[in-house]
């Protein structure tokens, strides 16, 4: 029986963040604040604010506020008003969070070569630009 295409995309999005689930922060930490994480990890050389999380992982202001949230309950990111606009507060990984940066990196870095193992070039950037297109569909 052939799957629909949502049908295959939930369920590589399920493996995807059952893996994801446990790498270095075990069970105290889901997939989506590990993703974010990261991301905020591999950006500290960059001022990160939540409108930045919101665009590059496609979420709604409440949804990114819970995560922001949740990892600034667990210690792991710090946020800080900006010295010219009070009201934008720039998200920061604590001591805490910087313990781990390499270790998120590589991580991330073996799960992605793992997911892409054996697939050419030339299928992953049609691959890319499905789901771009896709995405704009949805958009």
């Amino acid at each position: 029986m052939e799957r629909d295409t949502i049908t295959n995309i939930t369920m590589l999005s399920n493996l995807i963040k059952r893996k994801f689930s446990g790498m270095i922060f075990g069970e105290n930490i889901s997939s989506a604040q590990g993703r974010i994480l990261h991301f905020i990890l591999s950006n500290e050389s960059n001022d990160i604010f939540q409108k930045d999380i919101e665009i590059a992982f496609n979420l709604r202001p409440p949804s990114a506020t819970n995560i922001i949230k949740e990892l600034e309950q667990k210690g792991l990111i710090s946020r800080e008003s900006v010295a010219t606009d009070g009201r934008y507060k720039k998200i920061t990984a604590t001591e805490e969070a910087l313990k781990y940066k390499n270790q998120v990196v590589k991580e991330l870095a073996d799960m992605n070569a793992a997911l892409i193992e054996g697939i050419p070039d030339d299928m992953l950037d049609a691959f890319k630009s499905v789901v771009k297109m896709m995405m704009k569909n949805l958009g």
